[in-house]
């Protein structure tokens, strides 16, 4: 019998965890039976968030707004999987073997699973409910008018007239959420994005742009040699930031060309001058960058 590896991962928040199936393990992969082509989803995105307040703030120059999210509760395993992939969902604990019957993190078309059913629950929400709603994996974001309040009975407060009839039709769905994750202010996290709906902008929070930026730095050492494994770490995590800022992307390309070619995460490789001056600048034009006005394409 085949099992596939689990492990928990640490979310964002401290004490908590992911449960992770690695279905990609092994000769007998059940992704391996799965085709990407089949299963690509289309997300809403930051964009599409800028998109639908440029809507309002052509027909309502003068009014403030309040953006809100909520956040899904276990989101993937609340979709049971077909009796049939069920039996092929073994993993083992303590040398037990048991069958995981949800849709799981680590599955090839887990994604387009849940996608498939919360683009359902947001198309009940806009078109039956009339609530305007972006959606992101288990995030669900979107603006109300400032002040247009509503009150939600069992959180025993009142939340932006949208947010609270979306959580009324999970309640009717019963879909499950926790109070700490339905957020709103006129500025919000969303998408990794601090999004302010007032001021119309858009900027990398505080906290992760210093950790971006120290982590830099912490690289930019002429003649220094690191594994590959941290270069496309700190890479990874520039290139994210970058997205708000792409005329900076040329400043961090001479790392990628640095590492082009290169394999084996422990491969060891040496910064040279060109590459930590670069990278130096980056940091530095970074540290200055100012929130992104959001405005219409030309």
């Amino acid at each position: 019998m085949h099992a596939s590896p689990i492990a928990a991962v640490p979310k964002s928040t401290p004490g908590k965890y992911r449960l992770i199936n690695d279905q990609s393990s092994g000769p007998h992969a059940l992704n391996s039976t799965i085709a990407k082509s089949q299963v690509k989803v289309k997300l809403d995105n930051i964009h599409d968030l800028g998109t639908s307040l440029l809507a309002v703030r052509k027909k309502h120059p003068e009014r403030k707004l309040c953006l809100f999210k909520s956040d899904v509760k276990s989101a993937y395993r609340l979709l049971p999987v077909d009796p049939l992939w069920q039996i092929k969902q073994v993993v083992t604990i303590d040398g037990q073997r048991h069958v995981d019957r949800c849709n799981t993190f680590g599955n090839r078309g887990g994604g387009w699973n849940w996608d498939s059913f919360v683009s359902l629950v947001n198309w009940i929400g806009r078109e039956k409910k009339k609530i305007p709603l972006l959606g992101y994996v288990d995030d669900n974001f979107g603006w109300e008018f400032e002040g247009k309040k509503k009150y939600y009975k069992p959180y025993k407060k009142h939340f932006p007239a949208r947010q609270a009839r979306l959580l009324e039709l999970w309640d009717e769905l019963g879909i499950p959420h926790d109070e700490d994750k339905q957020l709103f202010g006129p500025s919000l996290p969303i998408l990794g994005y601090e999004v302010n709906a007032n001021a119309m902008t858009v900027k990398v929070p505080d906290e992760k742009k210093a950790r971006v930026i120290q982590s830099i730095r912490d690289y930019a050492h002429d003649g220094k040699s690191y594994t590959l494994n941290e270069l496309q770490s700190v890479a990874g995590s520039t290139s994210a930031a970058l997205s708000l800022y792409p005329h900076l992307r040329p400043r961090l390309q001479v790392l990628f060309d640095k590492m082009a070619g290169k394999e084996g995460p422990s491969t060891k490789l040496t910064i040279t001058k060109p590459v930590a001056r670069s990278l130096s600048k980056l940091a530095d034009y970074l540290e200055r960058a100012p929130p992104v006005p959001i405005r219409e394409k030309k």
